[in-house]
């Protein structure tokens, strides 16, 4: 009686090649999100933002380093399984795919490297500069302090004037380009600074205060420096012409005839 054979069962590789399959897609969707997840260099900061563009550039670049790190790991475990895959060719060419992938992430680790030595570079100049335009700005308010101290010290004018029962009060008007003021001979009483944009509305302002005083019991002095010079006269005929009468005088630019 003839002996029943053994049934011999034979290796099956499908289970081992869906597991490689399933692992490089996986190890394929992790590097593509790793690169997805590098970001452009952003716009050159401005002032006070230079510093945070730099601390956010390092901190890509210590990012792309630990990525690519993990991607070469997972690089070095692929090729030593390869080796007992049922397809070598096809595995081979996924491992070469994936150091590409690894090789483009070290260059954008280099650029991001690049990107902020740039960044510090614009950020230590654009101190510099700003370090430059302040002391412009110190040095220019030195001048003007030293130009408004100047003309405090300048020389004052003095005037006599008839005084007696009846007679009319002078008032003293300093007038300039950068200003119109009004007060008594001496000084001592009221100081009146007519202000505004411009020399018109400062003479409208004034005008508009000379009408309410009465022509019989005043009278103007007109201190007429070379600022003022073109419009000076102009101001005397109208207040001619609004019944006052008056007087003129030139006053060099830096004197004061008050304070």
């Amino acid at each position: 009686m003839a002996r029943r054979r053994r049934a011999v069962s034979e290796v099956s590789l499908f289970a081992f090649q869906d597991v490689m399959a399933s692992l490089i897609g996986v190890l394929f969707f992790v590097v593509l999100m790793a690169a997805l997840s590098i970001v452009e260099r952003p716009a050159a900061a401005s002032g006070g933002d230079a510093p945070a563009a730099i601390e956010a550039a390092r901190a890509r670049a210590r990012a792309l380093s630990t990525e690519a790190e993990e991607a070469r790991q997972r690089l070095a475990a692929l090729e030593r399984a390869r080796v007992t895959g049922s397809d070598p060719r096809w595995t081979a060419n996924e491992v070469r795919a994936l150091h590409a992938t690894l090789m483009a992430l070290h260059e954008r680790v280099r650029q991001v490297q690049r990107a902020r030595t740039q960044d510090e570079v614009e950020h230590d100049e654009a101190e510099g500069r700003l370090r430059v335009t302040r002391a412009e700005a110190d040095a220019l308010d030195a001048a003007l302090a030293e130009l408004r101290d100047r003309a405090r010290a300048g020389p004052r004018v003095a005037y006599i004037f008839d005084s007696g029962p009846g007679t009319p009060e002078p008032w003293l008007v300093e007038l300039s380009a950068e200003a119109l003021r009004v007060a008594t001979p001496d000084g001592a009483g009221a100081v009146f600074s007519f202000g505004g944009d411009s020399a018109q509305t400062r003479r409208e302002r004034f005008l508009a205060w000379a009408r309410r005083q009465d022509p019989a019991a005043c009278y103007f002095v007109l201190l007429i420096k070379p600022s003022a010079v073109s419009w000076g006269y102009e101001l005397a005929k109208t207040l001619s012409e609004a019944g006052f009468r008056f007087g003129t005088d030139l006053l060099p630019e830096p004197w004061q005839a008050f304070e």
